[in-house]
């Protein structure tokens, strides 16, 4: 069956997007730790960023996978959906999965940590945009939209901070990274906000 072939390719690509997002918060909480495991257990230079890592990455995971299967899966998936959808879903979500490997590893650079958080945002930005062109009709679409509203705006933010106030970012490493992790902080609970059926579902009234 087609839609049985579809779901197949979902989780393929939902188990790839699952592996690389976990390596790169393995990467993340390795970089953060203390080497000789004392106390604390979390290296103080970087333990703000870590948190921004978290809080941005959690969204995200969660966003994709609720993308793909109310896109593709669920209620038998749209039937509106653009040939090669998946496919552009397949790179961008990949892509971006990579990225957040990258900023794992830098996860002790404000300053690196706070652009490579800037080109997840674009990225997502770009993907909710050619989302909502391509997934018409999608029960995601809307959120997708605001998904790319809301990352545009977050990182207009950052890019405004790192290029005006650089300095600082590369003088007071502990306040740079409160800075981030306020920014990153509202961006999620905005999104949360207004996502918050999509990313939970209501039971449905005649469910058993």
């Amino acid at each position: 069956m087609p839609n049985e072939a579809r779901k197949n390719s979902v989780e393929q690509l939902a188990r790839l997007y699952s592996v690389v997002i976990g390596i790169a918060l393995t990467l993340a909480m390795r970089s953060s730790l203390t080497i000789n495991a004392s106390w604390p257990l979390v290296r103080l230079d970087c333990a703000l960023n870590l948190a921004s890592f978290l809080v941005l990455v959690i969204p995200f995971y969660h966003g994709a996978m609720r993308h793909l299967y109310a896109t593709y899966v669920e209620s038998g998936g749209s039937s509106r959906v653009k040939n090669g959808a998946l496919f552009v879903d397949f790179i961008l979500l990949f892509l971006e999965g990579c990225a957040f490997v990258v900023m794992s590893s830098v996860v002790g650079d404000v300053s690196k940590f706070a652009w490579v958080v800037v080109f997840v945002l674009v990225l997502d930005s770009v993907w909710g945009i050619l989302a909502s062109l391509a997934f018409t009709g999608a029960q995601a679409q809307n959120s997708e939209r605001i998904w790319a509203l809301i990352n545009v705006v977050a990182s207009v933010i950052l890019i405004c901070m790192l290029v005006f106030a650089s300095d600082k970012f590369d003088s007071n490493l502990i306040q740079a990274q409160f800075v981030l992790l306020s920014v990153l902080s509202l961006r999620t609970i905005v999104d949360y906000v207004f996502c918050w059926k999509f990313y939970f579902p209501p039971i449905a009234e005649n469910a058993p």
